[in-house]
């Protein structure tokens, strides 16, 4: 066997290993929507309309439950009773 023989089988090994396309086995359709039956009224979730401002926390309103000083210390106070 000559060495180009060899080169051309080896490329057509290789082309024959290598597939078009990689099957992920993954499909793309769409899923439905699941319904727990919980409807917003008995969630007591609110929601509001999009176009309502909506005002912006400043102050101690802006700060974490363990930043703000008088939540801190009501939330140590809860602690220590336990």
């Amino acid at each position: 066997m000559e060495a180009t023989d060899i080169a051309k089988l080896i490329e057509s090994a290789e082309k024959e290993s290598e597939p078009d396309e990689i099957d992920w086995d993954i499909s793309v359709s769409e899923e439905p929507e699941i319904d727990f039956g919980i409807s917003m009224d008995e969630s007591g979730i609110e929601v509001e309309p999009a176009n309502k401002d909506v005002s912006v926390a400043r102050g101690k309103e802006a700060l974490t439950v363990l930043d703000n000083p008088s939540t801190r210390n009501e939330f140590i106070a809860q602690l220590l009773e336990v």
